[in-house]
């Protein structure tokens, strides 16, 4: 597995998966890093993993992700928090 922490940048992954490719990096899985505050909205992500499905034909798992479930203040005001900030918005995540 290659494991790249952008799950909702198709660009970024793009770019990067092309180049492990053009340098004859195999690999059987591809991994990605979700986190809504740094990398963006569930349909951010939706679209990378279909765009990433569809152009490597390899097999892709989310082997990070976390959403706060406490700090409710200091997390509300940023982006990307479709959810409460408590144990039950974290679950719903």
């Amino acid at each position: 597995m290659i494991h790249i922490d952008c799950g909702g940048d198709w660009p970024v992954t793009r770019w990067f998966f092309d180049h492990l490719n053009d340098h004859h990096v195999d690999y059987d899985i591809i991994g990605q890093s979700y986190y809504p505050y740094w990398h963006g909205t569930l349909d951010n992500v939706r679209e990378n993993l279909r765009e990433t499905a569809n152009h490597f034909q390899k097999d892709i798992v989310i082997v990070e992700t976390a959403y706060p479930w406490a700090n409710a203040a200091r997390w509300s005001t940023r982006k990307n928090m479709a959810w409460p900030i408590s144990p039950s918005g974290n679950s719903s995540f």
